[in-house]
């Protein structure tokens, strides 16, 4: 799968709050999905909407976003650096507005009676960056568990990108749900978590 120039990446707690405290960029982005409070952690808590819910969040979870990205060579351009992998600093796009921040997911894991259960929690519009988020946290958890455990993985994500299709090219490369023993692969939506208002 060609991942392209959206390729997540992972965001540290130190480097997101140090975000959060000269942009509202991470807010807004949230904004656009979260009424007023989101999942976050194993047992799903309801989390605010704003930069203290996203503290815990990064705190408590783990992260990957997916930025719109412009030449790092252009220095006259008004940007903020992003830093991710060993490639050095990216700029995003129009600092300080929304829009360059195209993708944001977490993930949490728990020991469950047949194995891992990983949830997945992606923001976005494209099929293709959620589909980008899911390998990049199956790698992740993947590369820090044993060869014999099994996972039981659950894909939340807004209505907005079409269940049907995700299902399918996951089952593509994940293969069919598995319903026995109570492991299920299985995609929700994010709109069928219940809201609460504040």
């Amino acid at each position: 799968m060609a991942l392209g120039a959206n390729r997540p990446f992972s965001l540290s707690y130190a480097y997101g709050t140090e975000w959060l405290e000269r942009s509202e960029q991470l807010v807004n982005f949230l904004s656009k999905y979260v009424t007023d409070l989101f999942p976050c952690g194993n047992s799903w808590t309801p989390t605010p909407a704003n930069r203290s819910g996203l503290r815990q969040m990064l705190l408590n979870t783990n992260v990957f976003i997916s930025m719109d990205m412009i030449q790092s060579t252009d220095i006259s351009y008004l940007s903020d650096p992003i830093f991710y992998g060993g490639r050095g600093p990216q700029r995003t796009r129009d600092r300080g507005h929304k829009g360059d921040l195209v993708g944001l997911s977490y993930s949490t894991a728990c020991p469950c009676k047949h194995g891992l259960r990983i949830d997945i929690f992606f923001y976005g519009d494209s099929e293709q960056l959620l589909l980008s988020h899911f390998y990049s946290h199956l790698l992740h958890y993947s590369s820090i568990t044993s060869d014999d455990v099994r996972f039981a993985i659950l894909v939340n994500f807004p209505r907005t990108i079409d269940a049907k299709n995700i299902d399918e090219l996951l089952t593509g490369e994940m293969g069919e749900m598995y319903q026995g023993h109570g492991v299920t692969q299985s995609v929700q939506h994010i709109e069928d978590i219940p809201h609460a208002k504040l």
